[in-house]
C-alpha cells in the first residue's frame, strides 16, 4: 500500500519523474519503520525515505535524505560491527575516534 502510494502521488523532487517499482527498494522494514532507497531513471537521484509510525499513531512520519544512499551492504556491516563492540557508546566512539585518527 505505501509503495502504491509512493509511485502514484511522489514524483521525483529533483525532475518530477514518476517512480516505478523498479525503483524504490526496501532496505530495512520492521513493525514501526521503514526504510526505503529510491533512484530516479530520469535525473539519477537517489533518496533515502524513512517512514515510521511512532505511538500507535496511523499517521506516518516522513524523513527523506538525498545524500548518499545507505545500502542494504551499509546496514548489515554496521549491525556486524554493533554487535561485536563490547562496551558502551562511549568507548564504541572513542574506537572509532582513533581509528579515524
Amino acid at each position: 500500500m505505501i509503495l502504491q502510494y509512493l509511485q502514484d502521488e511522489l514524483p521525483c523532487p529533483q525532475c518530477t519523474q514518476a517512480f516505478s517499482s523498479d525503483d524504490i527498494e526496501v532496505l530495512m522494514s520492521d513493525p514501526d519503520e521503514l526504510y526505503l532507497g529510491i533512484g530516479c531513471p530520469k535525473c539519477e537521484l537517489d533518496m533515502e525515505l524513512e517512514i515510521q509510525l511512532k505511538d500507535g499513531s496511523n499517521i506516518p512520519q516522513v524523513t527523506i535524505n538525498t545524500g548518499t544512499p545507505v545500502s542494504k551492504e551499509d546496514l548489515s556491516n554496521i549491525s556486524s560491527v554493533l554487535n561485536k563492540h563490547k562496551g558502551g557508546l562511549k568507548s564504541f566512539l572513542k574506537h572509532f575516534e582513533e581509528k579515524l585518527s
